[in-house]
């Protein structure tokens, strides 16, 4: 079975009849293939955040992101994505709160009650070792993220498209965005919904269908000829100058403005690189 999924597509325009017409009227026309993108965009941006906002996590726990090499908890075999329910029998979801009981001395053996992909874990006669920032507090060798973290991640990200829409030209595949997406592989992991294991396949799905369609919209926008921007931007001086001016001019000052986008285009991963934006 064969699944065909329409991202966008590039439609021959008739040059004759576009030159022949009116110059708003062009304008609307060039203007259709990039709006269609933008609207699909938009559209497979709000299904994401539909999907992100049902994200909840996965325990009601302490979530375990990395484990230290030689760690008490790498010995006790704790791994990224479980989540620390309890230590003794006392319940615990923010490490702060963890650190701060009387009980967190090095030396000190303890019992642990772990969540891992819906099974519930006992690991019995933890010791803790000695923390290398402090030598009085405990230590058992984990970065965690509290439960709160988990929640704000997916209502920071579901209601980017309001307060910082910037947030979703962050790609979650690349290592520095890996703490912003909630369906990113390094956070997913923590987080259930009603999609179940579909969810990070949906999310990411959804995800490129907004990120291709946005950037061919803003792409197929430019003065850049001939695609629909460059030559809405020659129907554009040609109106604007009323005939006045020839076409070889009209054309002339489109290409010069062409090889100006397409420089600052090209420049804008070297400027990226050199971190000078």
């Amino acid at each position: 079975m064969f699944l065909f999924v329409p991202i966008g597509a590039f439609v021959e325009v008739d040059e004759k009849a576009l030159k022949a017409g009116r110059a708003r009227d062009a304008g609307r026309i060039l203007a259709a293939g990039a709006g269609v993108n933008f609207v699909a965009g938009v559209v497979f941006l709000l299904l994401l955040s539909n999907v992100v906002s049902g994200m909840t996590p996965a325990a009601n726990g302490i979530a375990i992101d990395q484990v230290g090499v030689g760690s008490p908890a790498a010995a006790a075999g704790l791994q990224h994505g479980d989540f620390l329910l309890a230590v003794n029998g006392i319940h615990y979801n923010d490490s702060t709160k963890l650190s701060a009981a009387p009980w967190y001395r090095p030396g000190q053996v303890v019992n642990l009650t772990v969540y891992r992909q819906g099974n519930i874990i006992q690991i019995r006669s933890l010791t803790l070792g000695t923390n290398p920032n402090n030598a009085s507090l405990g230590f058992i060798g984990i970065t965690s993220i509290a439960l709160s973290d988990l929640q704000g991640m997916v209502s920071s990200y579901s209601g980017a498209f309001l307060s910082h829409p910037i947030t979703y030209f962050c790609i979650p595949a690349f290592p520095r965005c890996q703490g912003i997406a909630p369906f990113s592989d390094q956070l997913s992991v923590f987080y259930t919904s009603s999609y179940g294991s579909s969810l990070l396949p949906i999310a990411n799905l959804l995800y490129w269908m907004f990120f291709l369609n946005l950037n061919l919209a803003i792409f197929n926008a430019m003065p850049i000829y001939p695609l629909d921007g460059g030559q809405a931007f020659e129907a554009g001086l040609k109106g604007l100058t009323r005939g006045r001016v020839g076409e070889k001019t009209v054309f002339r000052v489109t290409t010069a403005v062409t090889l100006v986008t397409l420089f600052l285009v090209a420049s804008l991963p070297l400027a990226a690189y050199l971190n000078l934006i």
